[in-house]
């Protein structure tokens, strides 16, 4: 019996990150710590894994060294059958910035 295919829906290919992130994730508004592991990256998306429930359309912000990124959360699901855990996508909300080269400059980039 044959597979079905794997249907693709990310617009833009994903690269793997080390587990570090850059800076401090916050929630926008309350500015509390988003306790997070990034998974992977595009040029515009974050995927991160965290036990913080967040809902679709929240904001938050990675505060690095010299500068703030602005996202909000697309998607979220459970975290592949880990209790307790959930995989978030993000996008960031600034259309002229390249997530990749700022993760590749700060050593978080496989």
């Amino acid at each position: 019996m044959a597979l079905p295919k794997f249907f693709e829906r990310r617009v833009e290919s994903r690269k793997m990150l080390t587990g570090l992130m850059p800076g401090r994730l916050l929630a926008q508004g309350n500015g509390g710590i988003i306790e997070c592991k990034p998974v992977d990256i595009s040029h515009r998306g974050l995927g991160i894994v965290s036990a913080v429930l967040l809902k679709k359309g929240t904001k938050l912000t990675l505060q690095t060294h010299n500068q703030e990124i602005h996202f909000a959360v697309l998607w979220s699901k459970p975290d592949f059958g880990k209790r307790d855990l959930f995989r978030y996508g993000l996008e960031a909300e600034q259309e002229d910035l390249d997530l990749e080269a700022l993760f590749s400059e700060t050593g978080c980039l496989r």
